[in-house]
């Protein structure tokens, strides 16, 4: 478990994305730099409750997170966060976590 989230700015005009891009959507630079984002904003969340090929899982919440600097990605959500809260970014096995701040 690495402490961040890697995520990719514009080093033109700061825009931020996750997952990287070749391309700044708001600015067209081709200047693209890596940046590690540590919090964000819990938009929304869900239960996913079955996968296909999975006969072993267990329902577990993602959320739609509203990383700083602006992008907004989906992320599995441990502990107890909601709708506005404040969550630390984490990944594990290269995907991306939120943890409910404490």
């Amino acid at each position: 478990m690495s402490a961040g989230l890697t995520a990719w700015r514009c080093a033109g005009c700061g825009a931020v994305y996750f997952p990287e891009r070749y391309l700044c959507a708001a600015c067209g630079s081709d200047n693209i730099v890596t940046t590690t984002v540590r919090e964000g904003v819990v938009e929304d969340m869900t239960t996913v409750h079955h996968v296909i090929g999975q006969p072993d899982w267990q329902p577990r919440p993602i959320a739609t997170v509203k990383i700083d600097g602006g992008a907004r990605i989906l992320a599995g959500l441990l502990g107890d966060a909601g709708p506005g809260s404040r969550v630390d970014l984490f990944e594990e096995e290269g995907a991306p976590y939120a943890r409910g701040k404490v």
